[in-house]
């Protein structure tokens, strides 16, 4: 009797793991985009929502929100695609990565492209970081813009019935500033092979648009430390 309770225990616990493992990744066809940052698969014959991990793209309203929401429809409409569940949010959506036919990841196409933010909140994923260093180095998408408005600075201005705060947005790109210092963000100048730290009043130069991930790569390849901040 108690060998065949364990067997029994066993044997819904090898379910349990099963179905868990099976829901950590899927397959399906994204057939409705909401915004930049949240898009619909379908799953076991409907649409489950998703909601694109690591990433916050301009909202409906916003500066280049639109333009977030037509480069996913461009890349990604009606494709088969894999999501990686990573987890759920509040709101009860999924929260994953969207990984294209081709295998590139969409969540950080939308960062190198200059669509989104990488969205430290929620996100300790420092190659992010790294790529949208690069965006906002070579002016791509929102970085465009002298002082583009972070979406998370955007969604508290607008629950609080005004416009964002300037503080808050100065507050946002320090932060962005020190965050890109912990990753080891370098910009290096393509003319006088010269490379600086987040910090150096030269680091988004003109010509300041290699981006190294680290002190060693940037002198790996030819690169030398700035005179000024001495990174």
């Amino acid at each position: 009797m108690i060998e065949s309770i364990r067997f029994i225990l066993t044997s819904v616990a090898l379910v349990v793991y099963a179905s868990h493992c099976f829901a950590a990744s899927f397959q399906g066809m994204l057939v409705k985009i909401t915004d930049g940052d949240t898009v619909e698969v379908l799953h076991n014959g409907r649409a489950e929502r998703i909601r694109l991990h690591g990433i916050d793209t301009p909202e409906k309203g916003q500066a280049y929100g639109n333009k977030a929401k037509h480069f996913v429809l461009d890349i990604a409409a009606q494709k088969i695609v894999t999501v990686e569940v990573k987890d759920t949010d509040r709101y009860g959506r999924t929260v994953g990565e969207v990984i294209l036919p081709d295998g590139r990841s969409l969540n950080r196409e939308l960062v190198r492209e200059g669509y989104a933010w990488w969205y430290r909140k929620y996100s300790n994923d420092a190659s992010l970081g790294v790529l949208e260093a690069e965006a906002r180095a070579a002016g791509k998408g929102l970085w465009r813009d002298k002082n583009p408005v972070p979406p998370w600075v955007w969604r508290a201005a607008k629950r609080n019935g005004g416009r964002a705060d300037p503080q808050s947005i100065t507050l946002s790109a320090s932060s962005s500033a020190k965050q890109a210092t912990s990753a080891n963000v370098y910009h290096g100048n393509t003319s006088s092979h010269v490379f600086h730290q987040s910090t150096c009043k030269h680091y988004n130069c003109k010509n300041c648009i290699k981006v190294f991930s680290s002190r060693a790569e940037a002198i790996s390849q030819g690169y030398k430390p700035c005179g000024i901040c001495k990174p």
